[in-house]
């Protein structure tokens, strides 16, 4: 079974515990964040991540920037929780997937960092079958929202308020995914994953950490 696109959302929120609906379908599911501890710079960090009571495995970070996922979520409406160490802002870019690997559900993370207004993965090799997931936050920029240069769009929002952006993305060939701002930030972080089939169990697969 080929992996199969489901479902993308892209939110900023403020709390020590935030919650919000997200909807999964298909089966062999699989859930991926890239979560922002404090966008604004407040402190605090993330101290667990749950979509449908189930915890998310930590796949690493890069600076302020953490990377969750999960593979056989629950389907259906849910609610996705991010628990902080304090009261905080957040910024956080989901997606799901269906058709995942049990076994090895994900390939090698990539981390990418940059100043530029072009935010990139760099290159994910995608596994036959398989798909690419990237997902970019970057601090102040000028409108629009961002917009993809390569791979297919998942969501993207700026804030109108702090001018920070979110955005995901997707593909089925090795490469990266690549977004344009309205303007150079101060910074940005993108995290890619490779998501291998169901069936493609002998593919790399990096572990999770403790949060």
């Amino acid at each position: 079974m080929a992996v199969i696109y489901d479902n993308s959302d892209v939110r900023f929120g403020l709390g020590s515990s935030v919650s919000f609906s997200y909807t999964v379908t298909g089966s062999a599911t699989a859930i991926l964040v890239w979560a922002a501890e404090d966008p604004n710079g407040g402190g605090g960090t993330i101290t667990n991540v749950s979509y449908a009571g189930t915890n998310l495995d930590n796949y690493g970070s890069s600076g302020q920037m953490r990377a969750l996922a999960k593979q056989g979520v629950a389907t259906g409406p849910n609610t996705l929780t991010f628990t902080r160490s304090s009261y905080g802002g957040l910024a956080f870019n989901t997606s799901s997937f269906a058709g995942v690997d049990s076994v090895t559900p994900f390939g090698a993370v990539v981390f990418n960092t940059g100043a530029t207004s072009s935010p990139s993965t760099g290159s994910i090799t995608c596994p036959s079958g398989g798909m690419i997931w990237g997902a970019e936050f970057s601090s102040y920029t000028t409108a629009p929202a961002p917009s993809i240069t390569s791979g297919t769009l998942g969501a993207s929002v700026r804030s109108t308020g702090s001018g920070q952006t979110l955005a995901t993305g997707y593909g089925s060939t090795t490469g990266a995914i690549s977004w344009a701002l309205g303007s150079a930030p101060g910074s940005w972080s993108a995290v890619g994953f490779p998501i291998n089939p169901t069936g493609a169990g002998a593919d790399t697969f990096l572990g999770q950490i403790c949060l």
